[in-house]
Formats: C-alpha cells, sequence, structure tokens
C-alpha cells in the first residue's frame, strides 16, 4: 500500500511539474517582442521600459546659407506644446535682458529673422530584455518658412498638428504601455 501511495504521489508531482513546465514554457514565448523592420523583424525579447517621444528642431539659415539650430526640444507627445513654450519663454527672457522696454518682445511678438526649416520626427525608445536601449523611429515632417513668418502660432500649429498625424503610429507600436 506504501509503494502504490508513493507511486500516486509521485506520478502527481511528474504531471505537476510537467504542466508547470508548459506554462512557462508558453509564457517565455508570449514575452517575446518582435518588431518589424525594413531588413526584417527584431526581437526585443522583455519590455522593461518604453517611452514615446517627438523632437522639433527650428534651423535657420545664416546669410552665408549655413544651418544653424534656434530651437530643439525633444519631449513626450503630452508635454511637447508645454516644453516648446517653456523653451521660447527661456530664450526671449535672454533676449530681453539687454533691451529696453519698448523693445522687448514675447510669445505674441517674436519671430526669427532668417529664412529656415522646423523638422518634426517622433520615435519609440525601448529599454529590452535584449537590448539596453533601442530607438524606433516612426514618422518625419519639415516646414519650411520664410524670415520673420516663424512666430510661436506657426510652431504651435506645425507641432499641434504633427502630434496628431503620429498618435496612429506611435499607439501601434506601443507594446508594454498603450495609449
Amino acid at each position: 500500500m506504501k509503494a502504490v501511495t508513493a507511486s500516486v504521489i509521485l506520478g502527481f508531482f511528474i504531471l505537476l511539474s510537467t504542466i508547470a513546465g508548459v506554462f512557462t514554457y508558453k509564457y517565455a514565448l508570449s514575452t517575446e517582442n518582435y518588431i518589424p523592420l525594413d531588413g526584417g523583424s527584431i526581437n526585443l525579447g522583455q519590455i522593461y521600459r518604453e517611452k514615446a517621444t517627438i523632437k522639433m528642431e527650428v534651423i535657420g539659415y545664416d546669410d552665408d546659407g549655413t544651418e544653424s539650430t534656434r530651437i530643439s526640444i525633444t519631449s513626450t507627445p503630452d508635454s511637447a506644446q508645454d516644453d516648446l513654450k517653456n523653451e521660447l519663454q527661456k530664450i526671449i527672457r535672454q533676449f530681453n535682458v539687454a533691451k529696453e522696454d519698448g523693445e522687448k518682445i514675447d510669445l505674441n511678438t517674436m519671430s526669427f529673422k532668417s529664412e529656415g526649416e522646423i523638422r518634426l520626427s517622433s520615435s519609440i525608445n525601448y529599454t529590452t530584455q535584449y537590448f539596453p536601449i533601442f530607438e524606433l523611429s516612426l514618422d518625419t515632417k519639415k516646414v519650411a518658412f520664410k524670415a520673420n513668418d516663424a512666430n510661436y502660432a506657426l510652431l504651435k500649429t506645425a507641432l499641434d498638428s504633427f502630434s496628431k498625424e503620429t498618435a496612429p503610429s506611435i499607439k501601434k507600436k506601443l507594446l508594454y504601455t498603450k495609449q
């Protein structure tokens, strides 16, 4: 009787171990996250962290034609508008330090004195099992402007428009946190 009881207990634990192994294996396969790229797909493994970002650069052209970055912000889609406004206010404060009261500018009166372009891009940065840092570029857009035409309203509109255009791409590529 002891041999039968021992056999039943041993059989039960073998069956339990097999079931646990199958679930563990199935879970390990389901946590693999593949992202399709142009040259194939990449296995990120488990995702520990992901962050959607929007980058905005305002590029101005100097008299000799060389490019220079006037403004550069990298932010989350939710805080991009606020970060743009804060960056512009910081630049305006620096500009106004040496100006008389009648010469000072604000968000409504500022403009760029040279032509240039607004460059916008979106991406998702992943921290994963197989890649400590992996950046997936999503969308890009360029908006040209003429001298004195680029003001806060134009920058805000371009950023808002791009944020709405890229939102579906970001939502589709977020693997860990769904927005």
